[in-house]
């Protein structure tokens, strides 16, 4: 006690006290049964909150208010119990925030927090409307009315078009005079509403824009709403066709966030993992973080981000091979509360659509994908609606579909469905050239499950031309690619042109990185003999004159790469 009153003392006569001092200091009161002023308490829980010590920020706020009302402490332990999952708990402590004296300031945060707990989290969108006007009404503060008017118009728009949220959003971030942290949530939906239409030229703005506020506001809005921004932009590079960064982007924040036990921030840092690793094609992966997800997601926000992690979940185990898995996920998201509004059709639709492919009723699940899509577009969900379109390319029926594809890419500006679009319609045309472009396209998108699918198609008519030197480097292509997915289940991968064997191909591929027959035997545990009878009916097959030709047609590797690589 006399060791942690003495550093008490010491970090309390610190000059200019940092926020961890400060924190040191009333952590080590606690432990050693020192009094804290309330000003101390209260200051030191905004901080908590900040560093996100959600346990210490719920402590200390309530003591704070076990001395006197406060709207700041009730604003922070509504705040602290929502990022515990505690959705009800907080909306009473927002409740009693909003009835404690305050500045007009100080009222439009608690007033547009509480509203966005309503709408995100209870989802109850007239009560949040309604929360939001008891306070415009009262404030005189213009700054105030301004983003309080902004929370109402966009609150109601969420009532109906994506694109209306979107453009209110937009409103928003042209406002010079709304640069108050408490527009943050609005930055979000709006962000989130842009990502979703497909329209992503303004996306990078207003990201920036919600990260600058977040960095430079209080406490009270830098964590979960600086994550959300940053969930933005990894799927936005997803979308804009480098799959591969926004998946070290999203895997970086979830990795973050489980290390600060946040579990709201866990399940959409999951979700958006999970999402990107399945627009890759990684099912097995995708189905590990998506059930994450949805462990998290479902106790605190079971109607939008529990709901799609399941869904995805299970579209992620049918592609993994474990139909039995997708089942008992699609008997979890049929369990979910009802939502107080209408939940959008298209997940749910696509994790059944590939619950029937995986019983072999290839066209039936391409109509279910179809509708599903068109459910999309119906719902401003485009993204949603290009991706359920492609389901039915990889089940084998483009044409049901890419004329619906292809206008969904020309209404949006996405890389990622442009390609997806380029795919749908080379397979509907039967176009082995066509196929072959949609499959580098893919593939340098990050895109790699539909690049190989492409790839297969491609080859396999490509082989019925018997034009084998195209067929076989789309074959090489698609041999590359699997082994990235893993396990993995797609009816299009089922495609595979007979020219070479197995064997064959495997041999005339370490041929072709320059390997010699006795080290490629020695390899192989198989005799010299053996490879060389093997590379003469692949030079027979492929009408080339020999080794030298292999790296051209097999399109892979270097003369003089090592036996190691």
């Amino acid at each position: 006690r006399r060791l942690a009153r003495t550093m008490h003392d010491a970090l309390a006569a610190l000059p200019d006290q940092r926020s961890d001092d400060l924190l040191s200091r009333v952590r080590i009161a606690r432990v050693a049964g020192i009094d804290i002023d309330r000003d101390t308490m209260l200051t030191a829980s905004v901080h908590a909150l900040f560093h996100r010590d959600d346990a210490l920020a719920a402590e200390l706020s309530k003591r704070a208010l076990d001395d006197a009302p406060s709207a700041l402490a009730s604003l922070v332990l509504g705040k602290a119990l929502l990022y515990q999952g505690r959705n009800s708990a907080a909306e009473e402590a927002f409740a009693t925030a909003e009835q404690a004296n305050a500045d007009d300031a100080l009222r439009t945060q608690v007033a547009i927090t509480r509203g966005r707990n309503q709408y995100l989290h209870l989802r109850d969108i007239p009560a949040a409307v309604a929360t939001v006007k008891s306070v415009r009404e009262d404030v005189a503060d213009r700054p105030s009315r301004m983003l309080l008017d902004s929370a109402i118009t966009v609150l109601e728009a969420s009532l109906g078009s994506w694109h209306e949220v979107a453009r209110r959003g937009g409103a928003v971030l042209n406002d010079e005079t709304a640069a108050n942290e408490a527009v943050l949530p609005l930055l979000a939906l709006a962000g989130a509403a842009q990502l979703t239409t497909g329209h992503l030229g303004g996306l990078d703005a207003l990201v920036s824009r919600g990260l600058e506020l977040a960095s430079t506001s209080g406490p009270l809005f830098a964590g979960t709403g600086s994550l959300e921004f940053r969930v933005l932009a990894s799927l936005k590079t997803a979308y804009e066709g480098d799959l591969a960064a926004a998946a070290v982007s999203a895997a970086g924040m979830y990795e973050s966030v489980l290390a600060h036990r946040n579990e709201y921030g866990a399940a959409i840092a999951a979700y958006a993992f999970g999402h990107v690793l399945m627009l890759q094609g990684v099912a097995g992966r995708a189905l590990q973080i998506q059930r994450e997800a949805g462990q998290h997601a479902t106790r605190i926000d079971p109607y939008q981000t529990g709901a799609f992690s399941l869904a995805e979940a299970a579209v992620a185990a049918v592609a993994a091979g474990d139909a039995p898995e997708a089942s008992r996920l699609l008997v979890a998201y049929d369990a979910l509360p009802p939502a107080p509004y209408p939940r959008s059709r298209v997940p749910r639709m696509r994790a059944a659509a590939w619950s029937i492919a995986a019983t072999g009723d290839l066209a039936e699940a391409s109509r279910l994908a179809r509708t599903a899509g068109d459910h999309g577009q119906e719902e401003d969900r485009l993204m949603w609606a290009a991706f359920a379109y492609h389901d039915a390319v990889a089940f084998g029926h483009a044409s049901m579909v890419a004329d619906r594809l292809a206008a969904v890419a020309a209404a949006t500006d996405a890389a990622l469905v442009s390609a997806l679009a380029a795919h749908a319609c080379a397979a509907r045309d039967q176009n082995p050239a066509g196929l072959a472009r949609a499959a580098q396209r893919l593939h340098e998108t990050g895109a790699w499950l539909a690049a190989a699918a492409a790839a297969s198609r491609a080859a396999n008519l490509y082989a019925r031309s018997n034009d084998s030197s195209a067929m076989v480097a789309q074959q090489a292509i698609r041999e590359r690619l699997l082994p990235r997915l893993g396990n993995v289940w797609c009816p299009a991968l089922r495609i595979r042109p007979q020219l070479l064997t197995s064997r064959e191909f495997e041999i005339a591929s370490l041929a072709a990185l320059g390997m010699t027959s006795r080290a490629i035997a020695e390899r192989l545990i198989i005799s010299v003999r053996t490879v060389d009878n093997h590379l003469a009916s692949v030079y027979a097959k492929l009408d080339i004159a020999g080794r030298s030709d292999l790296p051209r047609v097999i399109g892979v590797g270097t003369t003089n790469a090592t036996s190691d690589s």
